[in-house]
C-alpha cells in the first residue's frame, strides 16, 4: 500500500516535471499557479524569435515558411549538429497546418492514406515531426486548466545535444545536506500521537529545467 501511494504521488510529480520542461521549451520558468518566475529571454538579455505562417491564404508556401523558421534556429546554433526537428503544436495551429492546401497536396499522391487518418499523434512534413501537443495541468485546486502549448501557437525545436537541461536539488532533509540532488525522494514517518494509527508519507522532487539557447526554439504563430 505504501508503494502504491508513493507511485500515485510520483505520477503527479512527473506531470509537474513535464509542465516545467514545456515551460523551458518556451523560455520561461513557471510557478505552480502558472505565473512566470523567470523569463529566460529577459535573464539572458536576448529576444525571442518568432515566425508567422499565413494559413488563411491558400497560396502560402507552407514548406518554404518552415524552412525560414529553421534558418532562424540554425543561425542561432551556429555549428551545432542538428539531428532532427520537432514541432509541438496547439490544436488550432495544428488543424490549420494539416488543412492547408499545399500540405494536403504534398500527401496527395505518395501518401494519400496519411491525411485520411488522425494525424494528431504525429506526421513528418518539411522534415519536421509535427504533433498536436495536448498536455495540460490544473495548477491549484479549483483553478482552471492550463494548456502547456497555446491553441494558436506552435514551437519549432531543433534536436541538439545540450540544448535543454534538467537539474535536481536535494530534498530538505538533514541527511541530504551537501549531497547531489536526486529526481525523487520518498519518506515515511510514524503517527506523531504515538498510537501508531497511520504512517505519514511524502514524495518530493526539486527540479529546474532550462533551455540554454532559448532563441534556438522558434515560436510559430498563424494568420
Amino acid at each position: 500500500m505504501v508503494n502504491e501511494k508513493n507511485g500515485d504521488m510520483q505520477d503527479n510529480i512527473l506531470v509537474t516535471q513535464e509542465y516545467h520542461r514545456m515551460g523551458a521549451l518556451q523560455g520561461v520558468i513557471l510557478d505552480a499557479d502558472g505565473t512566470t518566475i523567470y523569463n529566460l529571454f529577459t535573464e539572458f538579455g536576448v529576444s525571442q524569435q518568432t515566425s508567422d505562417i499565413a494559413f488563411a491564404t491558400s497560396t502560402t508556401k507552407v514548406r518554404a515558411r518552415i524552412v525560414v523558421a529553421k534558418r532562424l534556429a540554425e543561425a542561432e546554433l551556429g555549428g551545432a549538429v542538428i539531428t532532427g526537428w520537432r514541432g509541438f503544436c496547439g490544436k488550432n495551429w495544428f488543424d490549420a497546418l494539416i488543412d492547408h492546401a499545399t500540405v494536403a497536396e504534398a500527401f496527395k499522391y505518395q501518401q494519400g492514406q496519411t491525411l485520411q487518418g488522425d494525424l494528431r499523434k504525429g506526421f513528418v512534413y518539411g522534415d519536421v515531426a509535427w504533433e498536436e501537443y495536448r498536455g495540460s495541468v490544473t495548477p491549484q485546486a479549483g483553478g482552471s486548466a492550463v494548456n502547456f502549448v497555446d491553441d494558436d501557437q506552435a514551437w519549432l525545436v531543433p534536436v541538439v545535444k545540450g540544448l535543454f537541461v534538467t537539474r535536481f536539488a536535494p530534498a530538505d532533509y538533514e541527511e541530504t545536506v551537501n549531497t547531489m540532488g536526486l529526481p525523487f525522494y520518498a519518506k515515511q514517518a510514524p503517527d506523531p500521537s504515538g498510537f501508531n494509527k497511520y504512517r505519514a508519507l511524502e514524495v518530493q522532487s526539486n527540479p529546474i529545467s532550462l533551455c540554454l539557447r532559448p532563441r534556438a526554439v522558434i515560436k510559430l504563430t498563424k494568420s
